[in-house]
């Protein structure tokens, strides 16, 4: 386990992370129910399918120079400057070729509704390109405040654009018009937060490229991983039918993906300066200890969180979204398994990649992908849109296995304490799932949109599962003699946040 210094910087960075991209992601989702409440079904399986497009092709070109310039330990403005000039001619490229694949993309799909969204969002790449590689240097020095302050500033714009076009328009054409002005407000955002102005020029394009095409690689397998399913159902089953499994999916992710993405972001940072600082063999000791120590904090806070999104899933779909949307409920406790191996996922994740190893990063992906597309196709025929949902669970899982088998071979430390403090956390759980489940199944059942019982509903299981949990975590813990695991670092870091309350009362 990491001391008590090493795991403060850590914790702080995770926390903002954490909060920015749940807050962003939060907004994302208060948006998203408004606009289902007021959209048609199939405006609304618009908006998801040409959204997931742009995403889709933003993704797979990312060419991922931030990696590179926080990996490097000089702060050499030709490096940042080739960084931004990659980065424009990207965002033009795509751009210009979304706007030529548009037409091609309305014939795949059979609706020409498609063609002029794709037109604007096109735009929204070209913009993109622009956004100041200055920020960079905050996730190098672990600076996540100000990551929180720029991200949730566009997406409270765009929630705010959003909304009022589509009530003035009921037209999906409110979430397009959105993240255009989002894109807009992130690169106005860069530069008000960053004082570097970056020039256009290439000399440095050897160090980046070193690993950028591995990397983008590996990106790309992901986002097919990631969306294809979304491309599929659109395909073969309509947008309409996008609704209920988008819905499930995107708040899934709101644990899942974005608590992972938050770990793999401050970790990949924490691994980074273990290579900066210490010899091969201190390498290894000290990346364990912070493989272990990650890896327990994501389960202290994932496995808890996926459980009772499962548990609550049905009260969730049938408060905020009414019975027309009730075959969200499967969907949603399916995909919280698969938001609990992604979390599993992260530290490993973030070990790989500072290690370098950017070919067994795609080769991940890869067989993420070998097991995905005949899954899914198998899935599809057999199990319709069910079947799509399993598949996805059972390619994160095969990549969650993958990560932790690679990271590994790197690091240097006994597995048997992390298995303990893991154990440990699955027995606090299960008693969760215990305790929830008799709170839910003794009170009383409602179908009725926005009724207030869904509230005492979710509040009581919410708590007394909570409770259930740490109380059997402490217990356990102290059975076996407060080992020097995950609990201990949450218990210091309880008393420090009491520490430093009752200092600010003093100070009153």
């Amino acid at each position: 386990m990491n001391d008590g210094t090493a795991e403060r910087p850590l914790g702080r960075a995770v926390g903002w992370l954490v909060g920015s991209r749940w807050v962003a992601r939060a907004l994302g989702v208060g948006r998203t129910m408004v606009l289902s409440a007021i959209l048609l079904p199939a405006d609304f399986g618009h908006a998801v399918l040409v959204m997931s497009i742009v995403l889709f092709v933003e993704a797979i070109t990312d060419m991922k120079v931030n990696f590179s310039l926080i990996r490097s330990r000089d702060q050499d403005d030709g490096l940042y400057d080739t960084a931004w000039t990659l980065q424009i001619i990207r965002g033009l490229l795509c751009g210009t070729g979304l706007a030529l694949g548009a037409p091609w993309i309305g014939a795949f799909y059979g609706d020409p509704k498609l063609i002029a969204p794709l037109y604007l969002l096109a735009l929204s790449l070209a913009i993109g390109g622009f956004v100041n590689v200055g920020m960079a240097q905050f996730f190098k020095e672990m600076d996540f405040r100000k990551v929180f302050i720029a991200n949730v500033a566009s997406r409270l714009v765009a929630l705010v654009v959003s909304v009022v076009i589509a009530i003035l328009t009921q037209s999906f054409w409110a979430v397009v018009i959105g993240y255009v002005v989002q894109r807009m407000v992130d690169v106005l955002v860069s530069y008000m937060m960053h004082p570097r102005r970056p020039r256009l020029g290439l000399t440095t394009l050897g160090d980046i490229g070193q690993h950028s095409a591995w990397l983008m690689v590996q990106n790309v397998l992901f986002q097919i991983l990631l969306r294809a399913d979304v491309f599929l159902i659109g395909k073969y089953a309509g947008a309409a039918a996008l609704g209920p499994y988008y819905l499930a999916k995107m708040l899934a992710e709101l644990i899942g993906t974005e608590l992972a993405s938050a770990f793999r972001v401050a970790l990949f940072s924490k691994f980074v300066s273990h290579d900066h600082r210490h010899d091969a063999g201190a390498r290894a000791v000290l990346a364990f200890a912070t493989l272990s120590s990650a890896t327990q904090a994501a389960l202290l806070i994932g496995a808890p969180a996926s459980l009772l999104l499962a548990l609550c899933a049905k009260d969730l779909v049938s408060f905020a979204l009414g019975a027309a949307w009730a075959p969200t409920t499967f969907f949603l406790q399916l995909f919280s398994a698969n938001a609990l191996f992604g979390i599993a996922a992260a530290a490993p994740a973030s070990s790989i990649l500072a290690a370098g190893h950017t070919r067994l990063v795609a080769l991940r992906q890869a067989i993420g992908l070998a097991v995905f597309i005949p899954s899914v196709a198998f899935a599809a025929q057999t199990f319709g849109l069910g079947g799509v949902a399993v598949a996805v669970v059972l390619t994160t899982a095969v990549s969650c296995a993958y990560s932790f088998v690679v990271a590994a071979r790197d690091v240097t430390g006994n597995w048997r304490e992390v298995a303990s403090g893991v154990l440990r956390i699955a027995t606090a759980t299960a008693m969760l799932g215990l305790a929830s489940g008799l709170i839910l199944a003794a009170m009383p059942d409602i179908a009725q949109r926005w009724h207030p019982l869904h509230l005492l509903r979710l509040l009581a299981a919410g708590s007394g599962g909570l409770a259930a949990y740490c109380g059997t975590l402490w217990l356990i813990w102290q059975l076996r003699g407060k080992p020097d695991g995950i609990e201990t670092m949450a218990a210091r870091m309880l008393l420090k946040i009491a520490s430093r309350r009752r200092k600010e009362r003093a100070k009153r």
